[in-house]
Parts: structure tokens; C-alpha cells; sequence
């Protein structure tokens, strides 16, 4: 019995160490966004942000000019595409 015991205590502390470590995680995520949008209140309205880039398969043809193809940037906001340069 006394080793059930010791094996529960033991399965119990790493469960709170994994809760310590989600709620830690948690944390720095916050302090994060905070940081972000108090960034956001800095920057002059109309300011373009890069959230993320994304690789894509592109189609490409003959006689196609390469910065054409490799330098297109997709203008999102809200979601909606707004513009492709």
C-alpha cells in the first residue's frame, strides 16, 4: 500500500508541474499581446504590418519577369484580400 501511495504523490506532482508550466506558458502569451498592442497605439493609422509570410506554388510561364513572381504581396485586412502587389 505504502508504495501506491508514493507512486499517486509522484503522479501528482508532475501533473501540477505540467499545469505549472501551461499556466506559465500562458503568461508570457499574454505579456506578449499586451506588449503587441501597446505598439499598435504607437504606430500612425494606414500602417501595413507583416504578420506572416507564406510560401505558395506558384505557376510560372516562358517570358514571365522573375521579380514579377517571387516579389507579390497580398494586402489582407480583416480577412479580405484588399489588394496583390
Amino acid at each position: 500500500m505504502k508504495y501506491k501511495k508514493v507512486e499517486r504523490k509522484t503522479s501528482t506532482g508532475r501533473v501540477r508541474e505540467g499545469f505549472d508550466r501551461e499556466i506559465h506558458s500562458r503568461r508570457e502569451k499574454i505579456n506578449v499581446i499586451e506588449f503587441q498592442l501597446e505598439q499598435l497605439e504607437i504606430l500612425p493609422i494606414g500602417t501595413e504590418l507583416t504578420e506572416r509570410e507564406v510560401d505558395s506554388i506558384q505557376e510560372v510561364s516562358i517570358g514571365d519577369i522573375l521579380e514579377d513572381v517571387t516579389n507579390t504581396t497580398i494586402v489582407v485586412k480583416d480577412g479580405i484580400i484588399t489588394e496583390i502587389r
